[in-house]
């Protein structure tokens, strides 16, 4: 399986792309110092649109997808800044609902690149990294395309993350804490949710998904010494499953303003149904704050229309076909739950699967072994923490999985004829990085003829 190719359908001999991806080499900076100065040398973009800033382990890109959806269904000028991309570096930025062009991106960063290099010619700040231009970039471009929302995920954890210069947000929203990137982050769920609830700011309303005690507690905390008002999602929102197809869900949601119109989520799971009812809750708050209106109908509408790939996504339906990235062990067990429900019973489901060689395999592993009745590994040795797929199926057969290593389109094709064989389906997980391939590749993994769109 290759990387996601940063250069893919460029303009041709356009270096910007190849000059922004270098920047990944630098050293892991554990401030805000680079980021800081070079939005003051820009004078500071941040400030130019208001914001909604989402933190958590897993659900964050969705419940910005949902917030974009929404904002989008009142008619507001809305701005999406996230990350990582699938396949191309453009989809971290999105204006009105639409991927910003190479064109702008390539000019805008060209730009970008001069100043700095002025800045740091007086003496007034650094070269900043990968994920801090990026940033910066996306508050740039908010800024000059007359963003009057940006809803902005955060890169990793919160408190020391890029986006993390945002002063006053009209709110953010946690959506979830376990374990992941403890390495950076801290060992124990107290411990990062202390760093996730570094986004809040002094005044400004925080709304919590379904967190733990231990840990919503430390956010809590964090909350209460910043005077920042802190809700949950739940006691602000209900949200009831009440159908189910391949092709999404039927949700019952109810507010403290009242109920809206049935919603057709095109996603699936119990997570991205919470998902959703804090993507509400948060847009509440936030339009409050605004002075402006959200009537029932337009919070349907938006939830309707998100947009956010390989989050329970349907790629084909004969057999059925489910991309998903997640990647670590929240997000298999919020997986569990889909496959379960989507094909109930044991050994239903052909798994095509990759991850880093760092990632708590095991934990993976275990939500969703019961559900698995054979598993495909693909190997991604081009990634410096990747691994061969003869290596990770030989760790996979010691925690129970019937694995066998196999190129990815050799791991599809399999996986579907299994799934036929024992009315079974498909389920694509592990990592964005495969998701992305997977995505670009849908033609001819599947066949023209097969894929859908849902």
């Amino acid at each position: 399986m290759s990387l996601p190719d940063p250069a893919a359908d460029r303009p041709a001999g356009d270096p910007a792309w190849t000059r922004i991806f270098g920047r990944r080499g630098a050293p892991v900076k554990y401030n805000l110092d680079a980021t800081l100065a070079f939005a003051e040398w820009l004078g500071r973009p941040d400030r130019a649109f208001a914001a909604l800033h989402v933190a958590g382990t897993n659900g964050k890109g969705t419940v910005c997808a949902a917030l974009e959806a929404i904002a989008l269904a009142a008619g507001l000028p809305v701005g999406l800044n996230t990350s990582p991309h699938l396949i191309h570096y453009r989809e971290r930025f999105r204006i009105g609902g639409q991927a910003v062009s190479d064109a702008e991106l390539a000019a805008l960063a060209a730009e970008l690149e001069v100043r700095e290099a002025t800045m740091a010619a007086a003496g007034k700040g650094n070269r900043v990294s990968f994920f801090e231009f990026t940033t910066l970039l996306a508050f740039e471009l908010f800024r000059r395309r007359g963003v009057r929302l940006g809803v902005v995920e955060v890169g990793l954890g919160g408190r020391l993350d890029a986006t993390n210069i945002l002063e006053a947000p009209l709110a953010c929203a946690i959506t979830s804490i376990s374990k992941d990137h403890i390495k950076v982050l801290g060992g124990t769920l107290e411990a990062i949710a202390r760093e996730k609830a570094g986004i809040i700011k002094p005044g400004r309303p925080v709304v919590l998904g379904r967190i733990p005690d231990r840990p919503r507690q430390a956010i809590e905390a964090v909350a209460r010494e910043r005077g920042a008002p802190c809700f949950r999602a739940e006691d602000l929102v209900s949200v009831e499953i009440r159908g189910l197809s391949d092709a999404g869900q039927i949700l019952h949601i109810d507010t403290d303003e009242g109920p809206l119109p049935p919603v057709a989520l095109p996603l699936f799971g119990e997570a991205q149904a919470a998902n959703a009812g804090l993507a509400v809750a948060t847009a509440r708050v936030a339009f409050r704050a605004m002075g402006l209106p959200l009537p029932a109908e337009t919070l349907a509408a938006g939830l309707e229309r998100i947009d956010w790939p390989a989050r329970t996504q349907v790629l084909a339906r004969d057999p059925l076909v489910l991309l998903d990235g997640a990647h670590n062990p929240g997000g298999a067990r919020a997986l569990r739950r889909v496959l379960g429900t989507l094909r109930p019973g044991p050994r239903r489901w052909a798994l095509v699967f990759t991850c880093l060689a760092d990632k708590h395999l095991e934990g993976w592993v275990t939500p969703i072994r019961s559900h698995v009745g054979a598993c495909w590994a693909v190997g991604m040795p081009d990634h410096p923490r990747g691994q061969t797929a003869r290596a990770l199926a030989a760790r996979l057969r010691g925690l129970g999985l019937d694995a066998r290593g196999a190129r990815l389109d050799r791991a599809v094709a399999a996986a579907r004829a299994w799934a036929r064989d024992h009315d079974g389906a498909v389920c694509i997980a592990g990592s964005l990085y495969l998701a992305g391939d997977v995505l670009e590749r849908r033609d001819e993994l599947l066949g023209p003829g097969e894929a859908v769109t849902v």
